[in-house]
């Protein structure tokens, strides 16, 4: 997997975000969509559109970070602050920006052992992640020291304003039973299950996928428990963190207790590709075909397939469509001509579950 990203960064800028030449498209009836100058990454390489989407970090080339110890701010990780190193206090485990470090397509959050209650934590800036796919490839953070010592690695979704919060959480004084806690928050209701290795010496793919009645948890790709109650339903952050410091965490080690991460992802359940690019234009009368990914078991649900403009619905194109991840449609001479449209799937289960194509595309 590691491989596939980095032939992914290979291929877009993707830390900088640079705006990223698009070449012509031809399209089914023989026109050309002039896909121009953009910054969207799905259609650079359509089969990783998920990535880009929501919420991505392959910390690969990542820039430098200054020593900013001494400050209790919210820190820009990267160029373009998709993440912000956090210090505070949690959990009364002070936080510090500076135990935050990247090298050789990873990024490290640090408890320095040495006894010392210090911890990392880096957090999206975003605040508006729901329902959809959540994967983070990581190894949790060794230690030596006695079973009551040891440091607690978090993978999650989290919003401070209704303490809502769906959590993977991996506590290294337990590594030998290799144990993992899925918990979903307010009411602390936690399910366990066994990993296939020792989380402290292996890496391995964590991942839940947040439904608005049901939270299923993955591990390396395979649904391995459902948590039905308290299940959020608000928008929110998705934080990684390695602390130590109290019962749950365990006391601070005289070691230091590195977690290691590969790769972070976030995907909606519906996700729309074409069109998806600046500078495509459709002609009236002409076929097109809409295209889109799914995600999760809302993938079987049927969809509805809308065309958008200035932000407000214009017309229903398919209602209750088979999602199979396609959809041609015959341009009407009705539509206005106008070059701020936009196309929206959504499921016919649940409303909640939906994309937009990610730039207005023209109709003349």
């Amino acid at each position: 997997m590691k491989n596939l990203f980095l032939l992914l960064l290979l291929s877009v800028a993707i830390f900088g975000f640079n705006s990223c030449e698009k070449i012509a498209e031809e399209n089914n009836n023989g026109d050309t969509s002039e896909a121009g100058t953009g910054n969207n990454l799905k259609a650079t390489v359509v089969s990783y559109d998920n990535f880009y989407d929501g919420m991505d970090w392959t910390f690969t080339s990542s820039p430098a970070i200054p020593a900013t110890s001494g400050t209790w701010t919210l820190c820009g990780y990267s160029a373009n602050s998709r993440w912000g190193r956090l210090s505070w206090n949690w959990a009364s485990c002070p936080l510090y920006p500076s135990l935050v470090t990247s090298s050789g397509g990873y990024i490290n959050l640090q408890v320095p052992g040495s006894l010392q209650k210090k911890g990392a934590q880096i957090e999206s800036i975003r605040n508006d992640y729901w329902y959809g796919s959540y994967r983070a490839k990581m190894k949790s953070g060794a230690h030596s020291g006695s079973d009551t010592q040891g440091s607690c690695t978090g993978f999650f979704y989290y919003n401070s304003a209704t303490e809502q919060e769906i959590d993977v959480e991996i506590l290294s004084y337990e590594h030998l039973t290799k144990k993992v806690h899925f918990t979903t928050h307010p009411g602390n209701y936690t399910l366990a299950y066994v990993l296939p290795s020792d989380p402290t010496s292996a890496y391995i793919e964590y991942g839940f996928d947040w439904y608005s009645n049901k939270v299923d948890f993955f591990i390396n790709g395979v649904k391995v428990k459902t948590q039905t109650l308290a299940v959020p339903t608000t928008k929110g952050k998705i934080i990684l963190n390695n602390w130590t410091g109290n019962t749950w965490a365990g006391a601070p080690s005289p070691s230091v207790s590195n977690l290691s991460v590969d790769y972070i992802w976030h995907a909606p359940f519906l996700l729309v590709t074409y069109p998806d690019v600046s500078g495509i234009i459709w002609k009236k009368r002409s076929s097109k075909t809409i295209t889109w990914n799914r995600y999760g078991d809302a993938s079987s649900n049927l969809v509805n397939v809308e065309l958008w403009k200035n932000g407000a619905l214009y017309q229903v194109i398919k209602s209750g469509a088979a999602n199979t991840g396609s959809l041609i449609w015959t341009i009407p001479t009705t539509i206005l001509s106008a070059n701020n449209y936009q196309i929206k799937i959504h499921s016919a289960l649940n409303s909640n579950y939906f994309d937009f194509s990610n730039t207005g595309f023209t109709i003349q």
